[in-house]
């Protein structure tokens, strides 16, 4: 696809989240549009001409555009068309499944640090936990020591917002977390062999 860079999964993690949250509205537009197999040329006609993700300017329409095709590579059309058709709440879930696979940082947020805090009947995330998060990644993964400050704080931001846009907290201001519920479908679809992972991040109360 011509809007695409190179995804290279050298690393455990990478930073390619923090060029966006899970930009519902914006996704369902190129889901709709992947799940048509409308031709190369003509998805970058319509994105840069006809503007039908709505942005101020073409640069900015094809960043997003180029951060959603690289997640849809971690998607199949059932969920596409979960992202098309289901309700606000599964819709987003499906997108929360699909940036998940995309990126393990947003993962093991879930995993090590949400989890775990309801697990100890912490119900709201602390100031430091993004730091101390990222500290832990720096062991597994001592790539992610060469990411810039400015960066780091991005990414907190953009990974806070995944989980306010799914339900996981309360809002970025107020990070109160919320037991979130699956939707049948995704749930359904997420017991399938290969699906634990996700299914585990997701599932924060069990």
């Amino acid at each position: 696809m011509v809007i695409a860079t190179k995804h290279v999964m050298a690393s455990q993690y990478n930073a390619e989240i923090v060029a966006g949250a899970l930009l519902p509205n914006e996704s369902r537009v190129l889901a709709q549009l992947k799940l048509n197999r409308i031709p190369d040329e003509e998805l970058r006609r319509q994105i840069t001409t006809e503007n039908i993700l709505q942005k101020r300017s073409p640069a900015t329409a094809i960043r997003m555009a180029r951060l959603i095709h690289n997640r849809f590579q971690y998607a199949d059309d059932e969920l596409l068309r979960i992202v098309v058709s289901g309700s606000r709440t599964t819709s987003n879930q499906a997108l929360l499944v699909i940036a998940i696979r995309h990126s393990r940082l947003l993962g093991d947020f879930l995993l090590r640090v949400v989890k775990e805090h309801w697990r100890q009947f912490q119900t709201k995330l602390n100031p430091t936990d993004w730091d101390e998060f990222l500290n832990q990644c720096e062991q597994l993964d001592p790539s992610v020591k060469n990411w810039q400050v400015s960066t780091r704080i991005k990414l907190d931001r953009v990974v806070r917002k995944c989980l306010v846009e799914t339900g996981y907290l309360e809002s970025s201001r107020s990070p109160t977390i919320i037991p979130v519920y699956l939707a049948p479908e995704i749930r359904t679809y997420l017991l399938r062999p290969g699906n634990e992972y996700v299914l585990s991040a997701m599932e924060i109360t069990s």
